[in-house]
């Protein structure tokens, strides 16, 4: 169960900082090691510092179908192209495959989530399953509408069972660990799943959430396959991964 705190026992991530060159668009960016073979990115950026008039962007933002979007949202895909272009040691930007992940150089796995002025990187193996998710932690206002929308009913009597600040937590974990999954399995499902698609049968727990699907969503993913997720906190944000290498 989670600890009677409110604190769920996630798992602790130790980070290392990243020196960046003056003018970049990111303002920190610093990487932990969660396994082996396995790199997490975070990064802040500050949209202000955006600018549509260097060519690369300009030429970035229409491959992306993004050139006619709010400054708001080219500075959040453009934050996160400089990320990757850090962490993968690329020239140019990579683009975006027609599901919206990023299309990532020959080698690697990896996966993308942006939060606020926040940004998560997930690099794995070639060939590896990868998904990563960034959630603000759910206010008690907004609680119910997501368990609501997110749980299935065997999960909500699980959250219901919760103290108030664990149910928090819990609907966090369980509602960012959903994404976390459908992102890591996008390549592999030829439907959108939709929440009730995947089950957690308990609480988060020792920094892991168990995902059992409900239904076969494609080729190899069939009804009862179960999925261990990772999550961690930071500061008001929580954080879930996946990096499995085969299903």
């Amino acid at each position: 169960m989670m600890e009677t705190d409110g604190r769920s026992s996630a798992e602790t991530l130790f980070w290392f900082e990243t020196p960046l060159q003056d003018g970049s668009i990111l303002r920190t960016v610093r990487y932990a090691e969660p396994a082996p073979e396995l790199v997490m990115w975070h990064a802040r950026y500050d949209p202000r510092r955006f600018s549509f008039r260097p060519a690369q962007t300009q030429e970035a933002l229409r491959l992306a179908g993004l050139e006619k979007r709010p400054i708001k949202r080219q500075a959040e895909y453009w934050a996160g192209r400089n990320l990757m272009m850090l962490a993968f040691g690329l020239q140019t930007p990579p683009g975006r495959m027609p599901s919206g992940a990023p299309h990532l150089p020959s080698g690697v796995s990896g996966s993308l989530s942006h939060s606020s002025d926040n940004i998560l990187l997930l690099a794995g193996p070639e060939g590896a399953y990868t998904g990563v998710d960034i959630e603000r932690r759910l206010t008690p206002i907004a609680l119910q509408s997501v368990i609501n929308r997110v749980a299935t009913q065997a999960e909500q009597r699980w959250l219901h069972d919760l103290a108030a600040s664990q149910q928090q937590l819990g609907a966090t974990v369980l509602f960012s660990a959903k994404e976390t999954l459908f992102k890591a399995l996008c390549s592999k499902m030829n439907v959108n799943p939709g929440y009730a698609a995947a089950e957690a049968p308990a609480p988060p727990q020792h920094g892991v959430l168990s995902l059992k699907l409900t239904r076969n969503l494609g080729p190899g993913l069939d009804s009862g396959q179960c999925f261990e997720l990772s999550y961690a906190q930071m500061n008001d944000f929580m954080l879930t991964w996946l990096c499995q290498s085969s299903i």
